[in-house]
Formats: structure tokens, sequence, C-alpha cells
């Protein structure tokens, strides 16, 4: 397990954990499949619709941390070394195992809806998601973990009057959101170059 990433071992985790990415997209396809009849395998945005559906009503938290051998590798760094970093709660073995697959789906489609983009560590030194695994490309940087932690826990705070629709498009409406952000900031600059982000001034590279 990872209680931190830094540049010493942010590589070494990159790596470990895009190997570990088709198996959970596996994974995800069969379950899915066998609980409601949905094909993922093109990758496209709606799916992120029926996918969270299904996904937020499995997801439960625990009072305590669960983690081991079996938790996802970023578990430790992301829930237990620094619980308030999406805040608490944690999260149950199978939850986590949802989570781990869904971040993998949404990196995917994240680079077949960006052009440009993929995999990658994140090189910014001032970025919040320094080291960590991302979506990366020119003017795009979006992080598939923290992005699905922070739905899960967003539906869990959910208020009684918030429809289950709405609880089932969450995780399509900020997707939505991050590529309405993202156009957005290409036009921005578009038109006047010093809107660029400056923490994308610096980058490192990792051996």
């Amino acid at each position: 397990m990872y209680k931190q990433l830094n540049k010493d071992s942010a590589k070494e985790f990159f790596e470990i954990y895009l190997s570990k990415k088709d198996s959970s997209l596996d994974w995800l396809q069969d379950r899915l499949k066998k609980d409601i009849g949905v094909d993922i395998s093109d990758y496209h945005p709606d799916i992120l619709l029926p996918l969270w559906a299904w996904a937020r009503k499995k997801i439960c938290i625990v009072q305590t941390s669960s983690a081991n051998g079996d938790m996802p590798m970023w578990y430790d760094y992301e829930v237990v070394s620094h619980p308030n970093r999406g805040g608490a709660p944690y999260f149950s073995q199978s939850s986590a195992q949802i989570i781990d697959s869904a971040a993998y789906y949404l990196g995917e489609v994240f680079i077949r809806s960006v052009s440009g983009t993929k995999w990658d560590i994140d090189p910014f030194p001032k970025s919040y998601y320094f080291c960590c695994p991302v979506i990366l490309g020119e003017d795009f940087e979006q992080y598939p973990i923290q992005f699905v932690l922070s739905a899960a826990r967003e539906t869990m705070r959910s208020k009684a009057d918030v429809s289950e629709r709405e609880k089932d498009s969450l995780l399509l409406k900020w997707y939505n959101s991050a590529i309405q952000d993202h156009l957005d900031y290409k036009q921005a600059i578009a038109e006047d170059p010093s809107m660029a982000d400056p923490r994308m001034n610096r980058r490192v590279k990792f051996k």
C-alpha cells in the first residue's frame, strides 16, 4: 500500500496502477452485463448514467479503515492516510473495488472524448494531484480516482429531497461539467493567453 505519492514513488505506482486497468474494466463489464444487462464496451459518456445508477446502490461506508492487501492501491493514500483529502468516510472492500473500476472507466471515457489526452502522472508541483495518475492533455487534466470518490461521497451526503434520478445522474452531470469547463478554458486562453493556468508553467520529469 502507498501512504503517499512523491517524485520517488509516482512512476512505480503509475505503472502498477495501469497494469491493473484491463482486468478491472473486464470485471466491471461482466458485473454490469449480469446485473443490469448493460454493455459498457464502447466507452460512451451516456454509459455513465446506468453505471452510476448501479454503482451508487452498491457502495457502502464503514466506520473504521479496512485498508489491506485486497483494497485498491490508491485506497491508503486517498482514504486512510489523508481522510480529509476528499472527506470521510471509509469504504468497504467491495465498494472500493467498484469505485476503482468506475475510475478506470471514467478515465477511458475522457480519453475518447478529449483529443490528445492519455493516462499520465500529474507533473505539476503546484497541482493538488501532483504525482497522481491523471488523464492529461494540452489544457486538460482530470483525476478519475478522486472524481469518483467525490461522487460517491456526494451521493451518500445527498439530502432526502434529492431525487433518485438526480443521484443516478451525478457522475454524468459532473463529467459534462468537466468537459464544458475544458471547452470554456480553451476558448478563454485562445482569446487571452494570459488566462493560462500558471501551475502548468513548470513540469517535473519522473525517472
